[in-house]
């Protein structure tokens, strides 16, 4: 066309905005308008809307704020179409300052709220739990006579479900069946989740058999995510009920109900009811998938039963289901926790031959359950290979590997471990300037532990409690009363307080009445440690 000499007009750009716009390319859009603005053209309300829209479908609300902005300046008329779409878009994106923002400058215009403006309002105050502003956005679209639907009743039920106004919420479904509003899957489901987190079981049972009454059909997917929701707040025995139900009425549970009920038993440690649960879901023709497998298993791990673990995790390997890296780190974890750290080490030796790539919390995992075990030494090496392949290491893993070998005796090692994380562009934080300050006075390396001291606060990291009672204990028992005195005017000028173990230290040095001129070195108001 332009190859031909016929100059796009204004209904030509617009088509070319709202087409990309339509098709998602808000960029594309932006250029257009650019270029149409570029060219002389003047745009039409109509292009502005177009942009405006694809602007805030893609939470560019500024950006469509800015264009919003440029359409009043340029003189062009408004109309509430303009306005809604920009409400709407800063509703959908939770600026509730935004949207009030927006229908203030609207109404001083002169222009009413229609129907869409309103439904925008109600929910950017239900987003928000502003239960009273939503109800008062429902009064006004009755005093204006619009028609409420289904999903507006379905937005203030939500609203008030969330906020525990029950009674109101069962006002409002009453309202809707009044006026003649038949209630979906979603204004039932959301009254059954919130009266079962509220612990009144009979009336969401009698919801479920009223839905049925009324031929709206209980949709899975629906179900599926009040169960998840009922387990995020531990509500287990609702979880359950509402599931039994389910089943009663003669609908198919999903894998995603299953798997997280087995889940929810799990955390709760209530292992054998989730292993009942697991076979009732194979018995009804469910093949199980790597999710509901690795719940069980951590079940069987965190109660300690890792040989049944074990059965799990090779018959998941036998049929086939490839594990995730977090079921790994289960196994492992267990094994490590049990004491049988041959076995970890073995399955760990399989887990790299199987090609999966760990993550830094396996690592952790790894390298924690060896310290823990008494296998400082393998730690290193592996710690040692994680480096040498660039591994990105976190602060933790060096707290874990420090702590592991100094627990081991092996302070050299430590103190290359420590070494190494400037080396590798980390910072050693306070909890591992503890374990190297107080290994310093414990091995008598007094001005060594205070120079780290020193740079550790230089580098910007404040002593904490713990560490100076640390280190005010192991100076006492160490008979450095002097050196002691010091990093007790530290706590003091901190306004911390003395550990129990420090305490003890005080008295136990003072006790036998041999300490008396050293009494003297400490700060006047711990000398009464020894008057008993």
């Amino acid at each position: 066309m332009v190859d031909e000499g016929v100059a796009p007009d204004c209904s030509v750009y617009t088509s070319l905005i709202n087409g990309h716009a339509i098709s998602g390319q808000w960029k594309g859009a932006v250029m257009m308008f650019k270029e149409m603005i570029g060219k002389g053209i003047k745009p039409h309300v109509i292009t502005y809307n177009s942009l405006i829209r694809a602007l805030c479908k893609h939470r560019k609300c500024s950006e469509a704020r800015k264009v919003f902005d440029y359409l009043i300046k340029s003189g062009e008329k408004t109309d509430v179409t303009t306005y809604g779409i920009l409400l709407h878009g800063y509703a959908l994106h939770g600026s509730l300052a935004d949207v009030q923002n927006i229908l203030e400058m609207m109404l001083r215009n002169g222009i009413e709220p229609d129907e869409y403006v309103f439904g925008s309002l109600l929910f950017a105050y239900a987003v928000h739990g502003n239960a009273d502003e939503a109800m008062l956005v429902l009064t006004d679209m009755r005093e204006h006579v619009f028609s409420l639907n289904v999903v507006h009743y379905g937005t203030i039920i939500n609203v008030l479900c969330k906020t525990g106004r029950m009674e109101d919420a069962m006002s409002q479904f009453n309202q809707m069946i009044h006026e003649g509003v038949r209630p979906n899957c979603v204004a039932y489901t959301l009254l059954v989740q919130g009266f079962c987190i509220c612990g009144n079981w009979k009336k969401a049972k009698e919801l479920i058999f009223d839905m049925i009454h009324r031929g709206v059909h209980p949709e899975a997917k629906r179900f599926t995510l009040v169960i998840l929701n009922l387990c995020r707040e531990g509500r287990l025995e609702e979880f359950q009920k509402l599931f039994d139900l389910f089943i009663s009425v003669g609908e198919k549970p999903n894998i995603v109900m299953y798997g997280a009920l087995i889940d929810g038993y799990c955390l709760s440690r209530k292992v054998e009811k989730a292993t009942a649960l697991f076979d009732a879901f194979v018995s009804r023709g469910f093949k199980p998938n790597s999710v509901i497998y690795g719940s069980l298993i951590n079940g069987y791990c965190k109660s300690g039963r890792i040989d049944d673990a074990l059965t799990l995790f090779r018959e998941m390997l036998s049929k086939e289901i490839k594990p995730t890296v977090i079921t790994y780190g289960i196994i492992l974890d267990g094994l490590f926790k049990a004491g049988r750290t041959n076995a970890a080490l073995e399955q760990y030796h399989k887990t790299i031959e199987s090609g999966l790539k760990f993550n830094l919390i396996i690592c952790n995992t790894i390298l924690g359950g060896l310290c823990k075990n008494n296998f400082a030494g393998q730690a290193l090496i592996i710690f040692q290979e994680l480096l040498s392949m660039n591994f990105h290491l976190e602060i933790l893993t060096y707290y874990i590997m420090i702590d592991g070998l100094l627990c081991a005796g092996k302070r050299k090692e430590a103190k290359d471990v420590f070494a190494a994380i400037s080396t590798n562009g980390l910072e050693p934080d306070a909890s591992i300037y503890r374990l190297m300050i107080t290994t310093l006075i414990e091995d008598g390396l007094l001005e060594e532990a205070d120079e780290l001291f020193l740079s550790m606060e230089n580098n910007g990291h404040a002593a904490d409690s713990r560490m100076l009672n640390d280190i005010v204990r192991i100076l006492l028992e160490k008979g450095e009363v002097l050196k002691a005195g010091t990093y007790l005017l530290k706590i003091d000028e901190k306004n911390l307080s003395l550990y129990s173990s420090t305490t003890q230290a005080l008295i136990s040095l003072f006790s036998d009445g041999k300490h008396e001129e050293q009494k003297k070195l400490l700060p006047e108001k711990y000398h009464y440690f020894s008057e008993d």
